[in-house]
């Protein structure tokens, strides 16, 4: 959720940033950040930059001519290309 994060979602909080950096001076270690992150969550949730949208169905299309669709999606998001092959 930080400016220029991977998300790359446009979303920007001078608060939000001071609170992560704020939050990995301590290691991980969650007794120390737990505040900051639930001020980090109030902040965040306040602006609501975005709005995840996930569907927990894949789905998978073939032709006949290809064999192996049905061992394409294992659940995990990661296609399992090596499972396809030509007829």
């Amino acid at each position: 959720m930080r400016t220029g994060s991977g998300m790359h979602n446009g979303y920007s909080s001078k608060p939000v940033d001071e609170l992560i950096q704020a939050s990995q001076q301590y290691g991980g270690s969650q007794s120390h950040t737990s505040k900051d992150f639930r001020r980090l969550q109030q902040l965040v949730a306040d602006d609501v930059p975005i709005i995840p949208l996930c569907s927990c169905r894949e789905y998978v299309l073939s032709t006949n001519d290809i064999t192996g669709g049905q061992y394409l999606s294992d659940g995990t998001g990661v296609p399992a290309l090596g499972a396809l092959s030509w007829i």
